[in-house]
C-alpha cells in the first residue's frame, strides 16, 4: 500500500491529509480496542455477586461440562461450579482456559488472549466494527494499487506483490468482517455465541423452538441494552414466565 503508489500515498504526496488521517485513526483505535478488550475483566463472576439479592428461584442452570457433574440437573435449579465453588448465575459458564466462571459468557478468543463476557462484549463488538472498516479501507486501497497493462503477462508483473498482498489481506479481513457479521446479529436477538453455537445443550434453551430467544426484548430494546445495560443485568437475567 505504500510502497505502490496507492489512493493513500497520492493524498500525502499532494499535501491531502484528509483521508489518510482519517485512516491512521482507525488504525490507532483498531490497536488500542485489540488491547483495552483483552486486558479487561470480561466479567468474572464473584462469590459476593450471588449474595447481593440474586434469589435462588430465579437462576436456571447453565450447560452441563463433562469434566462436571450434574448431568441429571433439570432447568430451573441452581448450577453449582465445583472449580470456583461457586453458584453460577443465568447465562454464566465455566471457562477452562481462564480457570473462572464469566457472566454472559460468549467465547473465549485465543486471539485477544481473553474471554468475551458481560463486561468486554461491546468493547469486543466495536473493536470488531472499527478492525472491519481499517481491513476493507486496506483492501480498496491495495486495489488502487494495480495498474492497467497491455498484455496480462506485463500486468502480472508489474501487479505481483499488490495482488499478493491483496489476497492475503483479504483472506486476514474475512475473519473480523465474518464475526462483526455475526455478532451484531447476536446483539439484535440478545444472544451469546456460547448459546447460539450450544443451543441444544444449554439446559435453559433447549426447550425454546430455534426461532424464540427468550432474553430478547426487541431489536431496539437489545442493542439499548448491549451498549448501555449489560454490567447492570449482571446476575439478574430470567426466564420468561
Amino acid at each position: 500500500m505504500f510502497i505502490y503508489p496507492s489512493n493513500l500515498l497520492i493524498d500525502i504526496y499532494t499535501g491531502d491529509l484528509g483521508y489518510p488521517v482519517v485512516y491512521f485513526m482507525f488504525v490507532v483505535a483498531s490497536m488500542v480496542l485489540f488491547f483495552w478488550v483483552g486486558a479487561v475483566d470480561p466479567g468474572y463472576v464473584k462469590p459476593m455477586d450471588m449474595e447481593s439479592g440474586v434469589m435462588l428461584d430465579d437462576i436456571a442452570v447453565n450447560e452441563i461440562d463433562d469434566d462436571m457433574e450434574g448431568d441429571n440437573v433439570e432447568a430451573g435449579e441452581l448450577r453449582h461450579c465445583s472449580v470456583c465453588k461457586i453458584d453460577q448465575p443465568l447465562r454464566s459458564k465455566h471457562c477452562k482456559k481462564c480457570g473462572r466462571c464469566v457472566g454472559r459468557f460468549d467465547h473465549h478468543c485465543f486471539f485477544i488472549g481473553n474471554c468475551v463476557g458481560e463486561r468486554n462484549h461491546t468493547l469486543f463488538w466495536w473493536f470488531l466494527c472499527v478492525e472491519s472498516v481499517t481491513c476493507l479501507w486496506s483492501v480498496k486501497q491495495l486495489v488502487s494499487c494495480l495498474r492497467v497493462r497491455d498484455s496480462i503477462t506485463d500486468w502480472f508483473y508489474w501487479n505481483s506483490f499488490a495482488l499478493v498482498g491483496l489476497i492475503f489481506l483479504v483472506g486476514m479481513a474475512l475473519v473480523p468482517v465474518g464475526l462483526f457479521v455475526m455478532h451484531t446479529y447476536l446483539v439484535f436477538t440478545n444472544q451469546t455465541t456460547w448459546e447460539l453455537l450450544n443451543r441444544k445443550q444449554i439446559s435453559y434453551l433447549k426447550n425454546f423452538e430455534a426461532w424464540v430467544f427468550p432474553f430478547s426484548g426487541g431489536c431496539c430494546p437489545n442493542i439499548k441494552a448491549f451498549c448501555c445495560g449489560l454490567r447492570a443485568m449482571s446476575g439478574k437475567w430470567k426466564l420468561p414466565e
